[in-house]
């Protein structure tokens, strides 16, 4: 009796791709994932992966190695450069990019990813700041007056514009404020600002 000879055709095996640990990519979704842990807020999350996706197309679209280990000094002026001659960049906005950089490639260096950051030496530029005009007394009347202070709303919106005009502080810290906040004896403000993990005091009177 002739057997007939079985051929088993072996399974195809599924190609799997091997990302470079040292890839800007890889790099900046640790980056990211490590933000988030971090507990930093989501609109400066969005803006750390908005700045690193435009220098990485910018390293892609001109050739560059996209290993952060071969980044260098030089190529973060190139594309500074880039932005303020083609792009047409306000220095503002240059010092943008630059304050969202360097947070990553610090990352980077904390995780013995490379020894040096090429941001390192790269400072942001003095600009001159606009100066701020104030409202006059007269728009200041005007505008208190706006609220009508015959409803909760009214009255709120009113108290909130004083306390403003009275003590200068930003509308998050006025909105932010609790009622052990303030000494009304002592007519003192107590504001608590944050910054990420750390925050300070600071007092109004």
């Amino acid at each position: 009796m002739v057997r007939k000879r079985e051929i088993i055709a072996g399974a195809k095996r599924k190609t799997r791709k091997i990302t470079n640990p040292n890839s800007i990519q890889t790099q900046i979704d640790n980056f990211i994932v490590n933000c988030v842990e971090r507990n930093l807020k989501p609109i400066t999350v969005d803006g750390y992966a908005l700045y690193l996706t435009l220098l990485k197309t910018f390293l892609e679209s001109n050739g560059h190695s996209l290993l952060v280990d071969e980044i260098m000094e030089e190529d973060i002026k190139s594309y500074l450069f880039y932005l303020r001659i083609a792009r047409k960049v306000s220095q503002v906005t240059i010092n943008t990019h630059i304050a969202n950089l360097k947070p990553f490639f610090n990352y980077v260096v904390n995780q013995g990813i490379i020894e040096e950051s090429p941001m390192s030496k790269i400072k942001k530029v003095k600009t001159d700041k606009k100066p701020i005009k104030p409202f006059t007394n007269e728009q200041l009347k005007l505008l208190i007056n706006q609220p009508d202070k015959s409803t909760f709303a009214g009255y709120r919106d009113y108290c909130v514009m004083l306390v403003l005009a009275d003590t200068g502080m930003r509308i998050s810290e006025c909105l932010n404020l609790l009622i052990n906040n303030i000494s009304f004896n002592e007519s003192r403000i107590l504001l608590r600002i944050f910054f990420h993990e750390q925050h300070t005091l600071r007092q109004l009177r």
